[in-house]
């Protein structure tokens, strides 16, 4: 047996209002996560975005052959250490370019320099053996004093040549 029985008895309006209320109340706070989850997300992709465009747009200056620009960073996590190495690597690039430049320039007026030095002795040798082939020395300590000259000169061209020679071996390790 059944002892007894309880009958309870109660309108259904106020709870289908509840449940309106609180359902009401959920599409609200799932709006509002969702509108405060795509603020965060727009100002987390920014974050992270922004250094590395900045980043694409230093590599790209320095593929175009400007290394003065910089990325500014504040961070210490991967992308402030990668902003560091690419800013490092801007600086020795620039100073390996300014000191080829500079060896470029130091080489263009050394050439200059051996082609007057080389020009001079062949310029007097040449004029000796024509001074000699026309005739001009008339006797033989003429022609002796012109021949010693030619000696003279082309003994001078071989110590340019050696010295031309000794400075690339230096060069290349080989001295």
């Amino acid at each position: 047996g059944i002892a007894g029985a309880v009958f309870v008895q109660t309108p259904m309006a106020p709870i289908e209002a509840n449940v309106k209320a609180i359902r009401e109340a959920v599409l609200y706070a799932l709006l509002l996560g969702l509108a405060v989850a795509t603020l965060l997300a727009f100002l987390f992709s920014r974050s992270v975005s922004g250094p590395i465009l900045k980043m694409n747009e230093v590599a790209r200056s320095m593929a175009g052959g400007n290394f003065g620009l910089q990325i500014p960073f504040k961070s210490g996590d991967e992308l402030g250490m990668l902003a560091q190495s690419i800013n490092t690597l801007s600086s020795q690039l620039k100073e390996k370019i300014e000191t080829i430049e500079e060896l470029d320039s130091t080489r263009r007026s050394f050439v200059a320099n051996i082609s007057h030095e080389l020009r001079t002795p062949l310029t007097i040798i040449q004029g000796y053996t024509e001074a000699l082939m026309d005739g001009i020395a008339r006797d033989d300590q003429q022609k002796e004093k012109y021949l010693f000259n030619i000696y003279g000169e082309t003994v001078r061209l071989g110590r340019l040549v050696n010295d031309v020679l000794d400075l690339r071996r230096l060069e290349t390790g080989q001295i």
